[in-house]
C-alpha cells in the first residue's frame, strides 16, 4: 500500500521530549520500509527529529510554537489523495500496520479525508462517524 506518513511532534518542555517523540523511536515498527515526514512545533524537539530524519532519510518540516495542532492535522490530510497515516508525536507501535488500506489516525484528532468529503462519505473512527 502506497501510504503517506506524517509524524506530528510538539514537546511543550524539555522534560516531554522523550515522550513526544515516542512515534519516532517505534516507527519502522509499524510502518517499515516506509519514509516519513516529520512536522516538528516548537525548537524543543528539534535535535532530535532532525537526527532521526537525517539517519533515515525522512523529510522534516518544522513550524513555530503557536501553530495549532488540528489546524496543521487537516492541511496534511486535506492535500493529500493517497491514504494518509497520521502520527502524533506519543504514539507507539508494536505491529505492522502497513498493509491497511484507509486514511488512520493514531492518537491525532479526529478528521475526514478529501476522498470521503469529495464522495460525500464519513469516516468511521472508533464509532464516530464524520461527515
Amino acid at each position: 500500500m502506497d501510504w503517506l506518513p506524517h509524524i506530528v511532534v510538539k514537546a511543550e518542555d524539555d522534560a516531554s521530549v522523550k515522550t513526544a517523540t515516542t512515534a519516532l523511536r517505534t516507527f519502522d515498527t509499524g510502518f517499515p520500509g516506509h519514509k516519513a515526514t516529520v512536522h516538528c512545533i516548537g525548537a524543543r524537539a528539534h535535535t532530535v527529529c532532525k537526527e532521526w530524519c537525517s539517519a533515515g532519510g525522512h523529510t522534516l518540516l518544522e513550524y513555530q510554537p503557536s501553530i495549532r495542532q488540528s489546524q496543521l492535522h487537516y492541511a496534511i490530510v486535506k492535500g493529500s489523495r493517497l491514504p494518509v497515516v497520521l502520527i502524533r508525536g506519543t504514539a507507539v507501535f508494536y505491529d505492522d500496520l502497513s498493509d491497511y488500506s484507509t486514511t488512520k489516525l493514531f492518537g491525532a484528532c479526529l478528521l475526514y479525508t478529501s476522498d470521503a468529503a469529495d464522495e460525500g462519505l464519513g469516516v468511521d473512527l472508533g464509532g464516530r462517524r464524520i461527515i
